[in-house]
């Protein structure tokens, strides 16, 4: 699992360690950084090989009209809801 805040994973993680009997891996990065997101997948191969299953379910949502919005706003929407989606499943996701 990947998500910017470590503490958030770390007891993600101890949740699902002791409902089931499975191998989890987590790495703390922004992936809508293409270097943070490579990183944080390579971390994870390394703990467990090859993904088995990989869910993008990263996204953020701000509301309000285009003339209102700063545009900076709307670069983080496009980084992370269009480009991190794309990012993590290649290359290094894929068998």
């Amino acid at each position: 699992m990947i998500s910017r805040t470590a503490a958030d994973l770390e007891a993600l993680k101890a949740a699902i360690n002791e409902a089931y009997d499975v191998k989890v891996s987590i790495a703390a990065a922004d992936i809508s950084v293409r270097e943070e997101a490579e990183r944080a997948v390579a971390a994870i191969q390394n703990e467990l090989g090859t993904f088995d299953v990989l869910i993008n379910n990263a996204g953020v949502a701000n509301f309000g009209t285009l003339v209102d919005m700063d545009p900076e706003v709307w670069k983080r929407h496009i980084d992370i809801n269009l480009l991190a989606s794309t990012m993590l499943p290649e290359p290094r996701c894929l068998p």
